[in-house]
């Protein structure tokens, strides 16, 4: 009992010392909330202006954008559904996909490989337009009948069969879009390529109409990308410049992509010298860029919707 005595003032004493620790924890646990909750209020107000800017951007927006996607997805809809009537079956094996399967195909992984390739960073036309820079693949010896024993009866996307094109290699070198592209160039004629594209140009042609909207629009679109750089730049050199707040930070790049890809990306403008294009003009590689270019304003509509999540 006396022994119990001598050592119960160190049981206490320890249990003090575990009491003051775990009350020191939860102590400096309340602090750093308490800190974090503060700066997430003082970066709220410091960021109102700026979020503020960015429900008006989208707000005002979203009507044009909703119009300009739908548009861009029924004109690549009505166009696929031409060129299929063009189809010559018998140059693409066996049981060939529908031309208009391979055309989307062809437009999803050219807008695809250019979006990895630059990964955010660049534009993405740059990636897109070396098709009609530099024309598209050319077809070696016994290549045409190689991919076809592999691709032939294939109901799915060419990728699932060749694979992803890497957005470390050129779009033209991808088995899989070199496929997609000798399958256009076997069933339809370069007469046929170049008919289609200039009636898309004609006066009430799909591509003119769409150019006319782009350019009904451009003022609105470059008023509403100068209010965004002008909210970042006043934030820039601030206590808690735009980057500090993650997920406002992200959307402003979002949207700044989507008017990018509006300005930018997808301005047909750069297409004028091709307009009245011939058989000897690569029409393939046009009509094939523009799809390219109509499947990424197709895609807006959700990118747009996705920023006010």
């Amino acid at each position: 009992m006396d022994e119990w005595l001598k050592i119960l003032p160190s049981f206490l004493s320890a249990g003090a010392s575990v009491a003051a620790a775990i009350t020191a924890i939860f102590a400096l646990k309340i602090t750093r909330e308490s800190k974090l909750l503060a700066t997430r209020s003082a970066l709220a107000t410091h960021h109102s202006s700026a979020a503020l800017q960015l429900t008006l951007a989208v707000e005002e927006l979203k009507p044009h954008i909703f119009k300009i996607s739908q548009f861009a997805y029924d004109s690549l809809v009505d166009w696929t559904r031409e060129i299929q009537k063009y189809d010559n079956r018998s140059f693409a094996g066996k049981d060939p996909r529908p031309l208009r399967h391979v055309l989307f195909d062809t437009a999803e992984m050219l807008t695809s490989h250019a979006q990895a390739a630059t990964n955010g960073s660049g534009y993405i036309h740059n990636v897109m337009f070396e098709i009609v820079r530099s024309g598209g693949p050319i077809s070696s010896e016994g290549e045409f009948e190689e991919l076809l024993k592999q691709a032939d009866h294939c109901c799915s996307s060419f990728e699932s069969v060749f694979g992803q094109p890497s957005p470390k290699e050129k779009i033209n070198d991808a088995k899989a879009f070199r496929w997609s592209f000798f399958q256009c160039h076997a069933r339809v004629s370069p007469h046929q390529w170049s008919e289609t594209w200039n009636r898309a140009w004609s006066e009430n042609g799909r591509l003119a109409q769409l150019e006319k909207m782009l350019i009904s629009f451009r003022p609105e679109f470059e008023r509403v990308k100068r209010s965004l750089l002008i909210e970042e730049s006043k934030l820039a050199n601030t206590v808690f410049p735009l980057e500090q707040n993650g997920q406002l930070f992200s959307k402003f790049r979002s949207l700044k992509k989507v008017l990018n890809t509006l300005l930018i990306d997808c301005d047909l403008d750069k297409l004028s010298f091709y307009r009245n294009s011939s058989a000897d003009d690569d029409p393939l590689e046009l009509v094939l860029y523009t799809f390219g270019a109509m499947e990424l304003l197709s895609q807006l509509e959700d990118d747009i919707c996705s920023i006010q999540e």
